[in-house]
């Protein structure tokens, strides 16, 4: 077996070699040496496989186009030319200069983050977020409160975790929805504790299948807009006003997942028009404001207390720099409170 091994050049060797050299240009001498010793790994399982030597002529040939791939899969600057502005495989929002100004200006020095200034005791990252997008929405609903967690798929874990864990929640079929990645609602009902009972039919869900669902189990109705396909044609669902009551003469919580959501007229469901009804919201803040990666969670004060306790909070909190580039992106005059031009 030795033998068929004899002609894989030494690692030394290989990085000698002025074509390695060449096609690694844009990589550190560590990437290199690890990448040729990746490379000459699967040379020799091809090797055993096969039973017959390869020439050295094969194996550098072989790494070149190794080398080649490898870079290629590094992050590097695309052109996006599919006609979605914010693609998730491509980064979604680019950030614009002044954003990224900011970032560094923040990013290099101490702030405060979780400080009360006033009072010098410890204060939390919430507070600032929290009233601008309470501001944003105080037409809708009074005594609202907002968290801010990393993306949108742990705003609907967390808030599902803490308000209904080990209870049932209700969802219509045709609400039970898979976004990117493979990433489905029932699985994130499933890991959050709670548990699924779906109503209805795929494209026909009524009130009196929400209302012959409860339970003394049941402890939420949730809604979820089908943000990336549509349903047409013979089709019926129960209208959030129509839930929402039956959710508060039954005692359960209405939490509507409304994907990127807008606070002007759009295709996406309005922020304010779904908290006029919804206990809960949530909402994704990068698609919203075209910042970084957050999911938005605006709701009742008194549930919104319960969800900050919940310890899974911690674990999927926005980080700083997120935080404060998303805040960024309002600018409020006094007659209006608007998203700012980024």
């Amino acid at each position: 077996m030795s033998d068929l091994f004899r002609t894989i050049p030494a690692v030394d060797t290989l990085l000698a070699d002025s074509r390695v050299q060449d096609a690694a240009l844009g990589l550190s001498a560590a990437e290199t040496t690890h990448l040729i010793r990746l490379f000459l790994s699967e040379v020799r399982d091809k090797i055993k496989d096969r039973q017959a030597p390869l020439s050295e002529i094969e194996i550098i040939e072989g790494l070149l186009k190794y080398l080649a791939k490898s870079k290629r899969q590094k992050s590097q600057e695309v052109i996006n030319a599919t006609g979605v502005l914010l693609h998730t495989n491509l980064g979604r929002a680019p950030l614009p200069r002044a954003a990224l100004e900011r970032l560094f200006h923040l990013g290099s020095r101490y702030f405060n983050l979780e400080l009360n200034l006033q009072t010098g005791a410890r204060g939390s990252r919430y507070t600032t977020a929290a009233a601008l997008f309470n501001l944003l929405n105080a037409e809708a609903a009074a005594d609202l409160d907002t968290v801010i967690v990393n993306n949108n798929a742990a705003a609907v874990l967390v808030t599902l975790k803490s308000l209904a864990a080990g209870s049932e929640v209700i969802v219509s079929r045709g609400q039970l929805v898979e976004i990117g990645g493979g990433f489905r609602v029932p699985e994130v009902i499933a890991t959050s504790g709670c548990i699924l009972k779906e109503v209805g039919t795929t494209n026909r869900t009524r009130l009196a299948d929400y209302e012959r669902a409860i339970t003394p189990e049941t402890k939420a109705i949730l809604l979820v807009h089908p943000s990336n396909y549509s349903i047409i044609g013979f089709t019926e669902s129960a209208a959030r006003e129509d839930l929402a009551r039956l959710a508060q003469e039954r005692g359960l919580i209405l939490i509507e997942d409304i994907g990127s959501g807008a606070f002007k007229p759009f295709e996406e469901p309005l922020v304010p028009t779904a908290l006029k009804h919804s206990d809960i919201v949530t909402y994704s803040g990068d698609k919203l404001l075209g910042g970084p990666q957050a999911g938005i969670i605006s709701g009742k004060r008194k549930l919104i207390e319960i969800i900050k306790k919940e310890p899974l909070l911690r674990a999927v909190r926005i980080d700083k720099l997120s935080l404060f580039d998303d805040l960024d992106k309002f600018s409020f005059t006094a007659d209006d409170a608007r998203l700012g031009a980024a």
